[in-house]
């Protein structure tokens, strides 16, 4: 009989689905919104998680009997027992009799990210957090959530933007094109607008926060000096995550994944601030193909 396993990345803007056989060949993907427990309600998370499920699942072959297993990575699960308790629920909601494996978002980055192996990830998307994988044993710096933590995130980056901007408007700091050109992009009349704009706009959502990082990348390729000192700031904070992971298990090996790393500006300001004895390595693979991986390593060997 054969196996498939579908890998599920379920961050805090989005929840990317894709249905792969035992070999790991990637046959069918969708991506949905968020399901994260702490923005959605539960039936949307049910309802979210069968649609994608679903989807994946018509793409399998369907005059022959199949082992499935689902392995899905989501945010914020592990780190607290009553949202544990209710991820599980929804799961097993979404899926029925198909058995399934959680990870935490950023276990299963990792696993992709090293195809299994150990290493150590820092994740800058939406929200940050660093993983280290020994062996069996993980260990976590940073995921304390926007409210306490995110250091370096693109969240993060979106909040300096924003007070950087409000600086500048009023004298605290010289103006630099950053103020220029938020101004002219958001069609601003007067910088006292960006009040509204973030309650009214942006609606105080933190994945649209989080967008604001996009318009630092563009203020960095430009070169200006604020820009790039906001990424300067976001790598250090990333760094130390990473350093103090290195620390802890002794491993040497450190790769990324998130969106902010497209930033390559803060990609190197991020590898200068690395201790000597760590090595900046490409992702062998995302966090789908490494929800796969957990389900696989869990139900299959």
């Amino acid at each position: 009989m054969k196996t498939y396993i579908i890998g599920i990345d379920g961050g805090g803007t989005k929840t990317h689905f894709a249905g792969y056989d035992a070999n790991g060949k990637e046959l069918a993907s969708i991506t949905l919104g968020s399901v994260h427990i702490m923005q959605k309600s539960e039936a949307e998370s049910v309802e979210l998680l069968k649609e994608g499920f679903n989807f994946i699942k018509e793409q399998f072959p369907k005059d022959e009997a199949y082992q499935l297993y689902v392995g899905l990575g989501l945010g914020g699960y592990g780190g607290n027992a009553p949202m544990q308790e209710k991820t599980d629920q929804v799961c097993k909601k979404a899926f029925g009799d198909v058995p399934f494996v959680v990870f935490n978002d950023g276990q299963v980055a990792l696993f992709g990210a090293f195809d299994g192996a150990d290493g150590i990830l820092v994740i800058a998307g939406t929200g940050s957090i660093a993983y280290a994988k020994a062996k069996d044993h993980f260990t976590m710096s940073g995921g304390w959530g926007y409210q306490i933590g995110d250091e370096g995130s693109a969240y993060a980056v979106g909040k300096m933007l924003l007070k950087e901007f409000s600086e500048q408007a009023d004298g605290r700091k010289k103006q630099t094109f950053l103020y220029t050109y938020m101004m002219n992009k958001y069609e601003f009349t007067s910088p006292y607008d960006i009040i509204s704009f973030v309650s009214d706009t942006l609606e105080n959502k933190r994945e649209k926060l989080a967008s604001l990082s996009l318009d630092v990348y563009e203020l960095a390729k430009e070169k200006d000096p604020a820009a790039l000192a906001i990424f300067e700031q976001a790598a250090t904070d990333l760094a130390l995550l990473a350093n103090t992971l290195y620390a802890q298990t002794g491993i040497t090996n450190i790769s990324y994944g998130g969106s902010l790393w497209n930033a390559e500006q803060m990609k190197q300001a991020f590898k200068a601030k690395l201790l000597p004895a760590l090595t900046l390595v490409e992702p062998v693979n995302g966090p789908t193909y490494g929800a796969f991986v957990g389900a696989r390593d869990t139900y299959l060997r």
